[in-house]
């Protein structure tokens, strides 16, 4: 199967995740990160023939460990006996990082490609919600983008979606 170079994919879920692929073979235990780990192991496992080992060599973790975090990432993404998802937030960053990859692959191999970006975000001056359309590359950069002419904190923050 034709997929993304790993660097690129770990990039997306970098930037999703908002960590450095620099800590992604380090020993931090920090949620974001070990999600980060876990959206890449769960992505390369669904769509490459990559062992366990394999895997687990790309961030210097063990087969046990990759499994466990494999099992944990299938967990996240399954829907309950009543029909909701078990981790929504671990869910939808996944969801946006594999949207992402798709499209940077379809788009070229992952050049540069921007696209319109809705940023919904409650503003309590006014007591509404404000959806601003943002031109970027990414999600993060879409944020950005935006904060430079307003700010909004991650309290008031609700969905950031591509068009």
């Amino acid at each position: 199967m034709d997929i993304l170079p790993l660097d690129i994919i770990q990039s997306v879920f970098c930037k999703i995740n908002g960590t450095s692929p620099v800590y992604l073979t380090s020993k931090t235990r920090e949620r974001r990160v070990v999600e980060t780990r876990r959206m890449i192991w769960g992505y390369l496992r669904q769509n490459t023939d990559m062992t366990l080992t394999s895997l687990g060599n790309l961030f210097n973790r063990d087969h046990p460990s990759t499994l466990h975090n494999i099992t944990k990432h299938y967990a996240a993404t399954s829907i309950t006996p009543t029909g909701v998802l078990y981790d929504i937030d671990y869910t939808e960053r996944y969801r946006l990082g594999v949207l992402e990859i798709k499209h940077l692959f379809e788009s070229g191999q992952g050049e540069k490609v921007y696209r319109d970006y809705m940023l919904t975000y409650y503003n309590p001056a006014t007591d509404a919600y404000i959806a601003p359309v943002v031109k970027a590359s990414s999600l993060f950069e879409a944020i950005k983008e935006y904060e430079q002419y307003n700010a909004i904190t991650d309290e008031e923050l609700v969905l950031v979606k591509a068009l």
